[in-house]
């Protein structure tokens, strides 16, 4: 699997606590989808939250996490993932394989 994060993400309603975030992904034949687990950071703020299991026929993955830390708009936060892949056979894998680096981006949120 090959996941990414798209650039911007963007705060929903007025709170500034609610974030959807998005990005493509590819999987192999062997693979049938996805959960994409996610981390924003903005200066002090930090939302940690999980995608809903994205299909391997999916092009891209999409998470809208929610915390109680406030996100500015028109300023950039970084942002990082890693996913729990499920397997044709059952088994799980986590990516990226372990000594990989996580999906990490710096984002603008509007």
């Amino acid at each position: 699997m090959n996941g990414m994060i798209n650039d911007p993400g963007q705060i929903l309603g007025n709170a500034g606590t609610t974030l959807h975030v998005t990005g493509p992904i590819k999987f192999e034949s062997d693979e049938r989808g996805a959960v994409v687990h996610v981390t924003v950071t903005q200066g002090g703020s930090e939302v940690t939250g999980d995608s809903d299991f994205t299909p391997s026929n999916a092009q891209h993955w999409s998470a809208t996490i929610c915390g109680t830390a406030k996100f500015v708009r028109d300023d950039t936060a970084r942002c990082e993932a890693t996913a729990t892949v499920r397997k044709t056979d059952g088994s799980f894998e986590e990516y990226p394989e372990p000594g990989d680096p996580v999906w990490a981006r710096e984002i603008d949120l509007w």
